[in-house]
C-alpha cells in the first residue's frame, strides 16, 4: 500500500512537472529576449572557457600523475644507491681491516726474518772467531733456530 501511494505521488509531481514545463519556456524565452543576442554569445563563449579550463585541468592532473610517478621512481633509486654505497663501506671496511691484518703480518714476519738475520750474522761471527769451516757455522744456524 506504501508503494501505491509513493508511486501516486511521484506520478502527481512527474504530471505537474509537465505542466509547467512550456510556462518555464516561456520565461525562458522572455529571459533571452531581455538578455539579448550578446548573452547567447557570452554564454557560449563561457562554455568554450569552461571546456579550455577543463582541458588544462585534465593535463595539469596527468603532469601531478606523471610527476608522482617518477617521484617514486626518483625514491627508489635513491634508495639503490643508498644500499649501494652502504654495501660499499662495508666492503671497504672489510678490505682495510683485511689490509691491516697483511700489513701487521708482514711486519710480524720482517721481525722474524730480522731476528734470524741478526742470529745468522753472530752465528757467521761466530765461526770466523772460532775458524770453524763454513758447513760448520750453517749447522749452527739451524742450531740456534
Amino acid at each position: 500500500m506504501l508503494a501505491n501511494t509513493t508511486a501516486t505521488i511521484a506520478a502527481r509531481q512527474i504530471e505537474e512537472a509537465m505542466a509547467r514545463i512550456p510556462q518555464i519556456d516561456a520565461q525562458r524565452r522572455v529571459a533571452e529576449r531581455n538578455l539579448g543576442p550578446s548573452f547567447q554569445e557570452s554564454l557560449n563563449a563561457t562554455q568554450r572557457k569552461f571546456e579550455e579550463i577543463s582541458q588544462v585541468t585534465r593535463l595539469i592532473s596527468e603532469l601531478i600523475s606523471n610527476t608522482s610517478v617518477i617521484g617514486r621512481q626518483a625514491k627508489e633509486m635513491v634508495d639503490s644507491a643508498k644500499s649501494t654505497i652502504d654495501n660499499a663501506s662495508t666492503t671497504a671496511v672489510q678490505r682495510r681491516d683485511e689490509a691491516k691484518m697483511a700489513f701487521d703480518n708482514a711486519t710480524a714476519a720482517q721481525k722474524v726474518m730480522l731476528t734470524a738475520q741478526k742470529r745468522a750474522l753472530e752465528t757467521q761471527s761466530n765461526v770466523t772467531e772460532f775458524k770453524v769451516p763454513f758447513h760448520s757455522s750453517l749447522l749452527s744456524l739451524f742450531i740456534l733456530v
